[in-house]
């Protein structure tokens, strides 16, 4: 009585603006080649994906059927590859620009508590260990803004980079 294993690709479409390959398979366990059971497995191809930097990357259909193969890179038009492109693009154009929005933000906030420090610093009646916290306290934050500066402009430059590139694809 061996037991067999067989995989059955049941349905395959192509589903939303994406022209995501939807893949319906079948498992069949077999008893002497009488069916005792089956499950059900559901997979989504999408049309590609964007790097962090806006590069379309192809999917990878190497281990896929060739029938999916085949299906999918009819269904892959190079307009639907830009679309996703686009829309990959124009989510990471968003994403930079929300982490300049938080390095303003923290570079603020610094600039906050150096403000602070000097007041305790140039404060006559305050004690010399609390000057010291103070001064100690300022160096700290000074740091911490001259790294931020630094991501802030590597941000920054990838806002413009993913602007320019937004811009060209969608002409």
């Amino acid at each position: 009585m061996p037991l067999t294993k067989r995989k059955e690709v049941d349905r395959i479409e192509i589903v939303g603006p994406d022209r995501s390959v939807q893949i319906w398979t079948t498992t069949i366990i077999e008893d002497d080649g009488v069916e005792i059971g089956r499950s059900n497995h559901r997979s989504i191809l999408p049309s590609g994906s964007v790097s962090d930097e806006g590069v379309f990357i192809d999917p990878d259909l190497t281990n896929y059927d060739a029938e999916v193969a085949a299906i999918a890179d009819a269904a892959w038009t190079p307009a639907v590859k830009l679309k996703r492109r686009v829309a990959g693009v124009s989510v990471r154009l968003g994403l930079a620009k929300e982490r300049v929005a938080e390095v303003n933000e923290s570079i603020f906030r610094l600039g906050k508590k150096i403000k602070i420090a000097d007041n305790i610093i140039a404060d006559a009646g305050a004690g010399a260990a609390k000057k010291s916290k103070a001064a100690a306290s300022k160096a700290a934050a000074e740091s911490s803004i001259a790294l931020r500066q630094e991501s802030l402009t590597k941000a920054e430059g990838r806002v413009l980079r993913l602007g320019d590139l937004f811009v060209k694809l969608t002409k």
